[in-house]
């Protein structure tokens, strides 16, 4: 069964936050701000850590995935260091609820394949 989080501390990024992100996946800012307004794409603050992290879900809130903005390792709930941390259902993709209302589905793997995704095909929908 699919357990949906409430995540309420999500939101978008600073200005800061795009032009770092972006130039660490050498990525356009405009295709992280795409991102961000079809509802993928947030930053927050870890209130554990301090880190400020990049996040990716949907509107189903089942999963997300998060990196750090500056690239650096994601403080895990137990004390370990990560490239990337997901919360939730990992095998529940982002955006899964979405495609059987599209004609076209491009599926990728994991946070940076999605923002390149959305960079190459100009912002459309994920």
């Amino acid at each position: 069964m699919l357990t949906r989080y409430e995540w309420p501390f999500l939101a978008i990024g600073q200005h800061e936050d795009y032009l770092t992100f972006a130039g660490l996946r050498s990525l356009s800012p405009l295709a992280l701000i795409s991102a961000t307004a079809l509802d993928t794409l947030f930053f927050h603050t870890d209130s554990r850590t301090g880190q400020r992290l990049c996040t990716i879900t949907d509107d189903t809130r089942y999963v997300r995935q998060d990196r750090c903005v500056d690239g650096g390792q994601v403080q895990l709930a137990g004390g370990g260091l990560t490239k990337s941390r997901t919360i939730g259902t990992a095998s529940w993709p982002v955006g899964a609820a979405k495609i059987k209302a599209k004609r076209c589905v491009l599926l990728v793997e994991g946070m940076p394949d999605l923002l390149a995704a959305v960079q190459v095909i100009g912002g459309g929908p994920v």
